[in-house]
């Protein structure tokens, strides 16, 4: 009875092995991993056009200035502003056209004359229905937000001061575009895919006299700075 126990156990294992070699489990599982690491790559990229676009409605709104423009032989820009704050930015590769459903964020001046965020057309707005401004500065009462639990991976959120900017990570299960207004603590669905083509900002012009930049977001939107 035990020799044909061992032999059964024999058996199994020569099968087992036999499965491995038609389909590897190691290659399948770092292909996971690359997958994963992609979509937290876009997730940061996103976040970290947020960043910029926020400092530069702070510069706008403050009567702040860029001393410095730095281009890199890999297409991106080092602005270097006034209060010493700098941002990276990198041109998208196409713009929107009718085919495109991207994830647009970007801000917008209110009748107030303050700017507001805006994702995919609308005024972002929080859990009591006030638009959420931005142009967010750096407070002594601001700290980190709360990691996701969920699903998907992103950064903490941003709670800086007394406004948040927003957060966004991509659902691995659903490959959509998640959105944290609360710093990190909840996420809404925004029903848009990542698709890979969710660069945030479309160019950075500097104006012939070079007194000026202009920020152009994906979604046609665009913020001039003074430059000195």
């Amino acid at each position: 009875m035990m020799k044909n126990y061992r032999y059964l156990l024999l058996l199994v294992a020569v099968l087992i092995c036999g499965a491995c070699d038609k389909y590897n489990y190691t290659d399948s599982l770092q292909g996971l991993g690359k997958r994963v690491e992609d979509l937290e790559a876009s997730a940061k990229k996103l976040n970290d056009a947020i960043d910029a676009l926020n400092q530069i409605v702070v510069a706008i709104e403050n009567e702040g200035y860029v001393t410095k423009v730095e281009k890199s032989a890999d297409g991106t820009y080092k602005i270097t502003f006034n209060d010493g704050k700098t941002v990276t930015l990198r041109n998208g590769t196409d713009g929107v056209n009718g085919e495109d459903k991207p994830l647009l964020v970007g801000a917008a001046k209110g009748e107030d004359g303050r700017y507001y965020w805006i994702v995919n057309g609308q005024v972002l707005r929080d859990k009591d229905g006030n638009p959420v401004p931005a142009g967010a500065i750096d407070g002594s009462d601001g700290k980190d937000g709360v990691d996701g639990k969920d699903g998907a991976d992103g950064e903490d959120g941003k709670v800086i001061g007394s406004y948040t900017i927003p957060t966004f990570r991509i659902n691995p299960v659903t490959r959509t575009w998640e959105i944290s207004n609360d710093g990190g603590k909840t996420w809404e669905n925004t029903g848009v895919a990542a698709d890979g083509k969710d660069d945030m900002f479309l160019n950075v012009e500097i104006s012939s006299d070079r007194k000026s930049i202009t920020f152009i977001l994906r979604d046609g939107r665009r913020f001039t700075v003074p430059l000195q």
